[in-house]
């Protein structure tokens, strides 16, 4: 009886450390990533589909747990908890890095990059993206991926703005981005910081006459439903998104893991690309359809905005708290913008 009863302790004991074993091994690592945007938003889906190159890549060796809507809380409140080490992964609009880092700024500057082919090669770029490292570096953050937004575009809500002029006295709402909210100041406007889940309530109510986002951005997050009905089209300020990793917990890793998060990173980033041109058409069809009255301004008008926005904003930036070096070196990279639509058909 005595050695029967060893024999089941052993054999429980067995178990127990096979269970164990397995647990581990079935997920070594696991991590949050916050994203603010809402589930079925690109970003969203790109994350998602992030999640699934990872736990293929690793056999299930690395799960990311994906918080999309701003559960975790606003871009800046997760990308500090990244930096602090309380959150693993945080990604929203590069914008919202601002009171971290200034590595995106220069890519905020308006009309900085005129077609999407120059956007994309700014993405890839090696010597760009190692300038960017390397500022993220002394902030605590590692840079895993980049997806684009839609160029930034003005909705407002109760009167089309059809030149520069028609913006006196607007208030719009802005990122954190000082170089959106100097553009919205040359044109005559007001910008007023107001974090993503907090938007729809500040159109709302009216505390902000419009915005400045994407169509992706107005069309995700339903703006256009009872907001937004006027939209003018200038394409003047791109903007991605930042998709972030603690840089310490990086470093720990083993290179199996970062091999693995790169690969998955560099994949979600290829499958973004070749999907972002029909959802963002897709979302200004759908926001036309709803009402939306969209004006396209011709030359002459567009070099108008342009020209505002390029004389004002950029000499109270570039050489002082943005890196002339830099932005010549993201010049000289880019290569000539394309002609036609941004988004082609």
């Amino acid at each position: 009886m005595k050695n029967f009863g060893k024999r089941m302790l052993i054999c429980l004991t067995i178990v127990c450390t096979m269970v164990f074993v397995q647990s581990v091994s079935a997920a070594d690592f696991t991590f949050k990533l916050a994203n603010v945007m809402p589930a079925g938003d690109h970003v969203a889906l790109a994350c998602d589909k992030f999640a699934k190159l990872v736990d293929a890549k690793t056999d299930g060796k690395i799960e990311i747990k994906t918080f999309h809507g701003g559960q975790l809380g606003s871009g800046k409140e997760t990308f500090e908890a990244v930096k602090s080490g309380f959150l693993d992964i945080a990604t929203d609009s590069y914008a919202n890095m601002y009171t971290l880092t200034p590595a995106f700024e220069p890519f905020h500057l308006p009309y900085i990059f005129e077609a999407r082919n120059q956007q994309l090669a700014a993405f890839r770029n090696p010597k760009i993206r190692g300038h960017v490292d390397e500022e993220l570096e002394r902030t605590g953050l590692k840079w895993l991926m980049a997806l684009e937004y839609a160029p930034r575009q003005i909705g407002t809500t109760n009167k089309a703005i059809l030149q520069p002029e028609n913006l006196n006295g607007l208030k719009l709402r802005a990122s954190r981005s000082p170089l959106e909210i100097a553009t919205h100041k040359a044109w005559g406007a007001t910008g007023v910081t107001v974090d993503w889940p907090q938007v729809p309530e500040a159109l709302r109510l009216g505390m902000v006459d419009g915005e400045t986002v994407g169509y992706d951005s107005m069309e995700s997050a339903k703006h256009h439903v009872d907001s937004i009905r006027y939209v003018t089209e200038l394409n003047f300020q791109s903007y991605g998104v930042a998709i972030v990793f603690n840089s310490k917990k990086w470093a720990k890793l083993p290179d199996w893991a970062k091999k693995a998060l790169e690969e998955a990173a560099f994949e979600s980033m290829e499958w973004h690309e070749k999907m972002f041109a029909e959802y963002v058409n897709n979302a200004k069809a759908e926001m036309v359809k709803a009402g939306v009255k969209v004006t396209i301004p011709d030359s002459a008008t567009a070099k108008k905005f342009r020209d505002i926005a390029k004389k004002e904003v950029w000499p109270q930036f570039v050489g002082k708290t943005i890196d002339k070096d830099f932005v010549e070196l993201i010049q000289n990279e880019v290569g000539a913008p394309e002609s036609g639509e941004w988004f082609k058909q």
